[in-house]
């Protein structure tokens, strides 16, 4: 990387760390706060409702990295014109999907959550309100997404943060309003959320018309960009098919196999999943363009290396944290939510194994994404995941703990890892996928499992008050760190690690 680069993925960096701190706390205190409102039962039948919106969210998802990737590319290329059209039909392509969401949402989706989900039956009416909250979430997500891509195509992170740390303080208001509500308490939440949701959106509406005046921002049909940047959607909603599957399929399997506190049960697992994807989310967000633009000028070496980096840094920055907290799990999640439902330790344990593995392999997505040629990608890695809810089925049929769902994912996630590494070669010139296990994931391999020892050492033999507990985590995430830094990372590596601490540094001083 350039020193200019160094320097903008070291300020994004530091902006979106800032945004993570800020968001984490909220977002403890908001689900705390939350569960103690609504109760295990209501909590659960917003996680399942959450669920089935999910399947229609993967349009979303697909539509939002189709788009941006076609810009970032323009971008790298330095083809403002071109960069035009791209946001013009991505709107296009954007709008007559959130059609057919909106059709497919009220009839085939309302009738599963009416017909299919284990609900009280004196709940039935509020669960469909959330269910019209929710949909109606998508449809803005879904006609943000161009806005969303131009945003982080020019890697203007200041906003994305701050609209996060809106959404964070908006939901921990929104937590408190509830508690003191006389009206039903489900419903309120879910149209709040949706009040929210708007409210961003408008901002987003305001800032690209005063930020990018260039962008004209209107409904274009341009064969050049729309159809790849449909087709791109489509191969690549195969994957986020596979994704969304593997998420609310489980969570409608855990309500059919358990009811709503199952999926209490997995909605706290998933919260812990999200604090620790957290860390390495905002650091993806800060290096996803680069990756696309690097692709673009055909800088295929110094790009394999960026990979490398990329994967060690995100697998550490979930690692430090993860490490401790597996030995922790249960007086840690008391200490949080002060009452939570029989075994969610397990469930959280498998979640948090999820994210490590989750950060290693998330720049090898953006790098294929990158190349275009994800038809074949999306086929295979798809397929894998999509093995998910058969085998969860086959593991809750059979009568084995709701936990299992989680094993599924382990198994599947592993074996598209794998996929990943291999469908890499040929698509970079300089990429082997022998030398990213060897150099990458053995190496980290290694430096978690004697990082292991500290952790497991003060787990067993020190008490598990509230200080100590505290202390433990601090301890073991100061070792983990240092095992993955001395063990995991080479000499040039360790080098990058200590400019980007520099560079932060020098820009929080300056400012």
């Amino acid at each position: 990387m350039s020193v200019s680069d160094n320097k903008k993925v070291a300020k994004n960096t530091l902006i979106l760390y800032a945004r993570m701190i800020i968001t984490m706390v909220m977002g403890m205190w908001t689900s705390r706060i939350v569960l103690n409102a609504l109760g295990f039962t209501d909590q659960g039948l917003y996680n399942v409702v959450g669920g089935v919106i999910g399947f229609s969210s993967l349009i979303t998802s697909s539509m939002s990295g189709s788009i941006t990737r076609f810009i970032t590319f323009e971008i790298g290329r330095g083809n403002l014109e071109k960069v035009n059209k791209a946001v013009q039909n991505g709107i296009t392509v954007q709008w007559l999907l959130s059609a057919i969401v909106l059709l497919v949402g009220e009839t085939l989706g309302l009738w599963f959550v009416n017909t299919q989900l284990v609900v009280p039956s004196d709940r039935i009416v509020a669960v469909n309100w959330v269910y019209q909250f929710a949909l109606f979430n998508v449809i803005i997500s879904l006609i943000s997404s161009a806005p969303n891509a131009l945003i982080l195509a020019h890697e203007k992170m200041n906003v994305y943060a701050g609209t996060a740390i809106f959404s964070s303080v908006a939901s921990l208001l929104i937590a408190l309003a509830i508690v003191h509500s006389p009206m039903d308490r489900l419903i309120l939440y879910s149209f709040l959320h949706f009040i929210s949701a708007l409210c961003v959106r408008i901002f987003y509406t305001v800032y690209l018309k005063w930020q990018f005046p260039y962008i004209k921002m209107k409904f274009s049909f341009d064969k050049q960009f729309f159809m790849p940047i449909f087709s791109f959607a489509g191969w690549d909603g195969i994957g986020t098919w596979a994704g969304i599957l593997r998420g609310s399929g489980t969570s409608v399997l855990l309500n059919i196999f358990g009811g709503p506190i199952a999926n209490t049960i997995g909605g706290i697992a998933g919260s812990v999943n999200v604090i620790a994807t957290m860390f390495v989310g905002d650091f993806t967000t800060s290096y996803a363009p680069q990756i696309i633009k690097r692709y673009a000028a055909g800088e295929y070496s110094s790009l394999v290396k960026f990979i490398n980096q990329c994967s060690k840094i995100s697998y550490s920055l979930i690692a430090v944290m993860a490490v401790p907290v597996i030995f922790n799990v249960n007086p840690l999640l008391t200490l949080w939510l002060k009452e939570i439902p029989k075994g969610v330790g397990p469930f959280a344990i498998l979640c948090i194994i999820f994210s490590m593995l989750e950060g290693l392999y998330r720049p090898l997505i953006n790098a294929k994404c990158a190349t275009g040629e994800i038809r074949n990608y999306q086929i295979v890695v798809g397929g894998i995941m999509m093995l998910t809810l058969p085998i969860t089925y086959g593991f809750l049929k059979l009568g084995f703990p709701i936990y299992f769902s989680y094993v599924s994912i382990l198994i599947t996630t592993i074996a598209a890892f794998i996929a990943r590494i291999v469908m890499l070669q040929g698509s970079i010139p300089t990429w082997s996928s022998w030398r990213y296990v060897t150099n990458t994931v053995f190496p980290c391999i290694m430096a978690t499992l004697i990082s292991l020892v500290i952790p497991a050492a003060m787990s067993f033999y020190l008490p598990k008050s509230p200080v100590s507990v505290i202390a433990q985590c601090v301890v073991g995430s100061i070792w983990t760190g240092s095992c993955l830094f001395l063990i995991a990372m080479s000499k040039s590596e360790k080098e990058a690690v200590i400019n980007i601490v520099r560079q932060k540094f020098r820009i929080s001083t300056r400012k």
